[in-house]
C-alpha cells in the first residue's frame, strides 16, 4: 500500500511539473499548489489545485486581515494549506 501511495505521488509531481512548464507562457508572477497535493493528503479521486498569481499587487493591510479572520474561507484554505511551486525572481 506504501508503495502505491507512492507512486501517486510521484505521478502527480510529473502531472504538477508539467502544468508548471506550460503555466511559464504567462509569465507568472506566483504558482501555488493548495489543497491535498499541497499537504500529501492525495487520495484516488483527488484534483490538482493551483493559484497563478499574474502580478505583484497586494491588498491593503486591513483587507488582508479581515480575510484571514475567517477561516473557512477559500483564501484561508490557500495561506494556510498551500505550498509555492514557483516564484518570478526579483
Amino acid at each position: 500500500m506504501f508503495t502505491h501511495m507512492m507512486n501517486a505521488m510521484l505521478e502527480y509531481e510529473k502531472y504538477i511539473d508539467q502544468i508548471t512548464g506550460a503555466l511559464m507562457q504567462v509569465d507568472p508572477y506566483k504558482i501555488i499548489l493548495f489543497g491535498s497535493a499541497a499537504t500529501g493528503n492525495l487520495h484516488n479521486d483527488s484534483d490538482i489545485d493551483i493559484i497563478v498569481v499574474l502580478d505583484n499587487e497586494t491588498i491593503p493591510k486591513k483587507e488582508y486581515e479581515l480575510i484571514l479572520s475567517n477561516k473557512s474561507s477559500f483564501f484561508w484554505d490557500i495561506n494556510t494549506k498551500s505550498r509555492i511551486i514557483y516564484e518570478k525572481a526579483c
